[in-house]
């Protein structure tokens, strides 16, 4: 039996997925993760679920076929395509930009692997030098796309 609890004033307040938030969490990080055993290679990529109603998390991504949905951050076993773990994106914090979104997703969906020998996976979003970094010190390897024009990256 699922039992599903209100989503307190507070709770919504902090957080814009509050009210699936429980559900999203049970049916896919906790079954996901203890009923399969990855390959050696995880990728990390974002998904749109299509989606046109009116929640506080719906994304407008215009280079998607389906231009408006639930964004998510997904860990996929390369081998299989399996999904691992998924991130739900409630939307922007406040009208502050998040600094190193990709990088920090990088991390939190990699660190279940740490000192596992695997290979994460990702493209450009979630690339950068430093997160490559962070990914050897929990002792993954990291194979990511660069673009010329990011910072880190920039020829002089």
């Amino acid at each position: 039996m699922i039992v599903v609890r209100q989503s307190s004033p507070f709770r919504q307040a902090s957080d814009k997925a509050a009210p699936i938030r429980d559900i999203w969490n049970l049916n896919s990080n906790e079954n996901l993760a203890k009923n399969y055993e990855p390959h050696e290679n995880v990728t990390i990529d974002e998904q749109l679920f299509p989606y046109r109603d009116k929640t506080e998390f719906t994304q407008f991504i215009p280079s998607k076929p389906a231009k408006y949905g639930m964004k998510v951050w997904w860990a996929c076993d390369s081998k299989t395509k399996y999904p691992l773990k998924g991130k739900l994106y409630p939307g922007k914090e406040g009208n502050e930009r998040e600094v190193n979104q990709g990088e920090n997703v990088l991390i939190q969906l990699s660190k279940n692997y740490s000192h596992s020998v695997r290979t994460i996976v990702a493209d450009n979003f979630f690339t950068t030098s430093n997160g490559a970094k962070r990914l050897a010190n929990i002792r993954l390897a990291f194979v990511g796309t660069v673009r010329a024009n990011k910072a880190f990256f920039r020829l002089k």
